[in-house]
């Protein structure tokens, strides 16, 4: 055997290649193509062995299955001959840690490419080596090293790289994964020959880089996932005044849709002209200060090129600019006004003379009441008249020239009945509460969902107030034993209010605070101060985000369904408080005002106007002799004493009401009070006093008995409509 190295002239490497095959255990194939090998080194000296020539004997190789044994061949003599010092190579001494870490990947699926790899032409700097996971169909994992060339020269750029891909953000590391993103990044800027430190990289960096790589999908998560790893070493990646953020790249899964669609930060001050850009990602503008939301801290869109008539996005604009609501709220308004534009668009498109453009700037009375149509038919009247609302004040603007009786026919479509949930059966009740507290004991985050439980039920806080709550706010009083939450309510006019809280709510809330201490040490700035927090998964990503109503309600859904009760929510839980507090009252004989501190907030405005109504009725049966009862008014009665926009040909009903439709809608013997087209205002009150004297003598001078109890049914809808009127009068304080 020892016969075949005497093709090599040099003594030395003889040796050494007689000594490396002896102690490397060859087997059959290797044996096989050992003469091929041993050849390519007959008229080497090892005395002049360095790493040019080792590089030239490998790229010499041609056949494919060749290679794959000279791969084995080439790493183990290389590593012998580096492990006992045999060479003379300030190359390979200067780049030892990189030779051997790639040598050392014997079990690589890319031992094929190491052939490729010893080769003279190729910066060994820029080689970055990833382990990834080849999950097999037996479900087994196997670790593989990956050898990437990143062609960069700059090794800062290639360490931080290295960083990238061995942080938690690739911590599946699947063999599947896009590794171009790696393989494109020296041609995804044009400057890095220059780049030293972190500080260098910034927006217009990103900028380049993500319109570099948008075509991909896979590459462009792969690069929102390097800034989130950059932003983690160096916060200051982006400035403020920079059209994206850390924040947007992750708490919103749809940035990388936004952004490519042109979707960009913007901070609103109304000081300052409103941005050019037709699509904006407004940043909470300071007054989510003044409202118990959670969900006002996040970032929303606004997409003006929705609005179909260019000429109209730039009133779209000013009035969302200008505006004073927080920003949930303008951007339901803000789709209010793109529907409102796009049909008055559309309607002017289809009826009017298309040379006439001036036409497009004015609105008209009969163009409203086709909008109002348009609305009626598809909206609840909650909705309805929120947007009578909203295109109301958008019109006063004067963006548009319009015709006064426009805003005659945009008033308020009358009260609705509030949608309202249930309170939750004591039975139930109680196997929710031991289901929830077996649950906290498993671990913090069940226990913080838990005291969310709690608190909703003992103090009858809204959920929103209740999430909002921070460790600041919770504050003890002057009197021992007693303490209170102070901080803004949705009631309370933007003014912070003390809401008491019992012993046991403050225990509560200790706990929870101790219990996400952690969360709070590491959560954005924003939220820092927030007692009921959790972390949030973005793929591999966890963000540390305020607990919103609807990832509570989802948690209560979930354990609901999974004990097989009904599905029940915040709103239920309140609910229940709600109802405990009224039954509390009641058995105690409690006055308004002694429940009225039982039951906090709009709860409390609703029980006033409670008292209202019953004292409005008791009043109207107790003055005309009559029992109302249970009557469901039909009409549409308007917050308001202003009825001069009607016109005499439409006062209906002796002056009791007015109609706008050109034709009656129902029978004429069922009478106006009956029709759901039939409006009335407040100054209506004096008609119908006077409406049931006349009914009152109608009924005296009856003889015949079941047309006497006709008139008095008809009295009784005049009846609860004047009480209506009445407990409406006094809400408004009119």
């Amino acid at each position: 055997m020892n016969k075949k190295f005497d093709v090599i002239g040099d003594d030395k490497l003889r040796n050494a290649l007689l000594n490396f095959s002896s102690k490397a255990g060859l087997n059959k194939t290797q044996q096989k193509y050992l003469n091929t090998y041993i050849s390519k080194y007959k008229n080497v000296k090892l005395d002049t062995l360095n790493w040019e020539t080792i590089c030239d004997i490998s790229s010499n190789i041609e056949s494919s299955h060749i290679r794959f044994v000279f791969a084995w061949f080439n790493a183990n003599f290389i590593k012998y001959l580096i492990e006992n010092r045999l060479y003379e190579d300030t190359f390979i001494d200067s780049n030892l840690d990189i030779i051997l870490n790639l040598l050392n990947l014997l079990d690589s699926k890319e031992r094929r490419n190491r052939i490729m790899i010893l080769n003279n032409n190729i910066n060994l700097k820029n080689l970055l080596v990833i382990y990834v996971l080849d999950i097999k169909k037996d479900g087994n994992k196997v670790e593989h090293p990956l050898i990437i060339d990143t062609k960069l020269d700059n090794c800062f750029l290639v360490e931080l790289l290295d960083g990238f891909y061995k942080s938690d953000l690739f911590s599946s590391r699947r063999l599947y994964n896009n590794y171009d993103f790696a393989r494109k990044f020296y041609e995804s800027y044009d400057k890095f020959s220059n780049f030293k430190h972190i500080t260098d990289f910034n927006y217009k960096v990103f900028e380049k880089q993500f319109d570099f790589y948008k075509e991909n999908k896979a590459e462009l998560k792969a690069l929102i996932k390097f800034y989130i790893y950059i932003h983690s070493i160096y916060e200051d990646i982006f400035k403020p005044t920079d059209p994206v953020d850390i924040l947007w790249m992750t708490t919103d899964s749809r940035f990388i849709n936004q952004y490519n669609d042109g979707f960009r930060l913007v901070d609103i001050n109304p000081i300052e002209s409103f941005p050019a850009n037709d699509r904006w990602k407004v940043r909470p503008n300071g007054q989510e200060k003044f409202t118990t939301k959670i969900n006002v801290t996040n970032y929303l869109a606004f997409n003006f090129t929705k609005i179909n008539y260019a000429e109209y996005i730039p009133f779209a604009k000013d009035f969302i600019w200008t505006s004073t609501h927080t920003l949930p709220t303008r951007v339901t308004i803000f789709y209010y006004i793109i529907e409102f534009l796009n049909f008055i668009y559309e309607h002017k498109t289809l009826n009017i003379n298309k040379k006439n453009n001036s036409d497009y700037n004015k609105i008209t009375a009969a163009e409203i009441v086709s909008y109002l149509g348009y609305i009626s038919d598809k909206d609840s009247l909650h909705v309805y008249n929120d947007k009578i609302l909203s295109i109301r004040n958008f019109l006063k603007k004067n963006y548009f020239e319009v015709e006064l009786a426009v805003f005659d026919f945009l008033v308020h479509g009358g009260t609705h009945t509030p949608s309202g949930s249930k309170s939750i059966p004591e039975n139930e009740l109680k196997k929710l509460d031991k289901h929830l507290l077996e649950l906290s004991y498993t671990s913090d985050t069940y226990y913080v969902y838990y005291t969310i439980f709690r608190l909703a039920l003992d103090t009858n806080f809204r959920i929103n107030y209740l999430l909002s709550i921070t460790t600041d706010s919770i504050k003890e009083a002057m009197k021992k034993g007693q303490y209170y939450i102070e901080a803004i309510t949705k009631t309370s006019n933007k003014e912070k209010v003390k809401e008491n809280i019992s012993k046991y709510a403050y225990r509560y809330l200790e706990n929870a605070i101790e219990k996400t201490k952690n969360l709070r040490d590491k959560s954005p700035k924003e939220y820092e101060n927030f007692v009921f927090l959790y972390d949030m998964q973005r793929g591999n990503l966890k963000v540390t985000m305020p607990i919103s109503a609807n990832v509570f309600n989802t948690f209560l859904k979930h354990e609901c369904n999974n004990i097989g009760l009904p599905i029940y929510t915040a709103e239920n839980l309140r609910d229940t408080s709600i109802t405990r507090a009224f039954d509390y009252a009641q058995e105690n004989g409690l006055s308004h005002q002694e429940t009225e501190l039982l039951v906090r907030g709009k709860r409390s405005i609703k029980l006033k106007h409670y008292y209202d109504a019953l004292e409005s009725k008791l009043f109207v049966e107790a003055t005309y002799g009559i029992i109302i009862g249970n009557v469901d008014l039909k009409g549409q009665i308007l917050e308001t004493t202003d009825s001069s926009s009607f016109s005499k040909d439409e006062m209906m009903d002796d002056g009791c009401g007015f109609c706008r439709e050109k034709e009656c809608r129902i029978h004429e013997d069922i009478g106006c009070p009956m029709c759901k087209f039939f409006i009335v205002t407040l100054d209506r009150i004096p008609f119908y006093q006077k409406k049931l004297q006349q009914l009152d003598i109608a009924i005296e001078n009856e003889t015949i008995e079941h047309e006497k109890d006709h008139i008095k049914a008809i009295k009784g809808l005049y009846a609860a409509y004047l009480a209506k009127l009445y407990e409406l009068k006094q809400k408004l304080k009119l």
